[in-house]
């Protein structure tokens, strides 16, 4: 694409000054696409690779240096960038991710730029969408693999590793600042709905058996240890290593223990609107965020969808995940 130096070009003087407005977070992420660009453009069909210093500067002549961490977290989390050893960055191919009538355009260019090219791309989330019917001659990734669903149904994933945990077992001291996973149902705005939690009190605890427990200890500050315990007359007296998917297996383990967390699909201001009470696992959330955009919430996060299409289609991945799905007027 021939003008990307000139979209970058015009977008800094934009940035400057809009992006310390409310509203503007649309804007530094905009730039941001447009630095990778400008910066990687080699050729019409070749880029290269960008050390994170050259963003920085580019970013502060901007004014909105401390932003660059946060624009390079969402370009990772879509895809459109991959962080390499050094300190560079790499933009990822253009390519469509099909959904259902539509499709996710993923390219670290700017949305403006976009529509030059492929008629009908919208902003959703942070994601950019374009129907399917479109016909765009791009290479298509499926969604399993650009959102990461390695796992199919979260409920017989973690039993399975609730089963080989039990198996693994072996004796153990009864670590300091330990802390136990637990659901509880709460009462708020939305009725009464499981929540996760970590609890000291070994009566709250969420578990299949009655004995195996997900448990953490304190390292340090907001740094811990998780690890599977054997609870035994209120004491952790054997443990195994737990799984790195830590945010899944509560979800998992809710389900498993009937009371599945809970998300709330609603409709405000004749917004479509999803409303979640805990951290969603990396894929989940890069798929809810890619879709929906954050706005305000009486309680926990709520997101807004522009189609029945991708609300319907967070709805599947969220009953995959384990979740009870409700309604806020049921």
């Amino acid at each position: 694409m021939t003008t990307q130096q000139e979209v970058s070009r015009g977008q800094t003087d934009r940035l400057a000054s809009t992006s310390n407005r409310p509203g503007g977070t649309r804007d530094v992420l905009e730039y941001g696409r447009g630095q990778f660009a400008a910066l990687a453009y080699v050729s019409s069909n070749s880029a290269r690779e960008i050390h994170v210093l050259r963003l920085r500067n580019a970013f502060d002549r901007a004014g909105v240096g401390q932003s660059l961490r946060y624009v390079l977290n969402v370009l990772a989390l879509m895809r459109e960038v991959q962080e390499l050893k050094g300190g560079y960055w790499a933009p990822t191919p253009p390519r469509l991710v099909p959904l259902a009538q539509s499709a996710i355009l993923i390219a670290p260019i700017p949305t403006d730029e976009l529509k030059r090219h492929f008629a009908g791309v919208q902003a959703a989330g942070y994601a950019r969408v374009i129907l399917q019917s479109a016909d765009v001659d791009l290479p298509k990734q499926a969604l399993d693999d650009w959102a990461g669903f390695d796992v199919i149904d979260t409920k017989v994933w973690a039993g399975n590793a609730l089963r080989k945990a039990a198996k693994e077992m072996s004796p153990t001291i009864e670590p300091q600042n330990i802390e136990f996973f637990g659901v509880q149902r709460i009462l708020g705005p939305f009725g009464r709905r499981a929540a996760p939690g970590w609890v000291t009190d070994t009566r709250l605890v969420a578990s299949v058996d009655g004995k195996t427990v997900l448990c953490r200890s304190r390292l340090a500050e907001n740094y811990y240890r998780y690890f599977w315990g054997t609870l035994e007359r209120g004491r952790i007296v054997a443990e195994s290593v737990a799984p790195k998917e830590i945010d899944r297996l509560q979800y998992g383990i809710a389900a498993l223990t009937d009371r599945p967390i809970t998300v709330v699909f609603d409709r405000d201001d004749g917004r479509r609107v999803v409303r979640t009470f805990a951290i969603l696992p990396r894929p989940e959330r890069r798929f809810l965020l890619g879709l929906a955009e954050r706005c305000n919430a009486r309680a926990g996060k709520a997101h807004q969808f522009q189609t029945e299409e991708h609300m319907q289609l967070i709805a599947g991945a969220l009953q995959k995940l384990g979740c009870e799905i409700r309604s806020a007027h049921a």
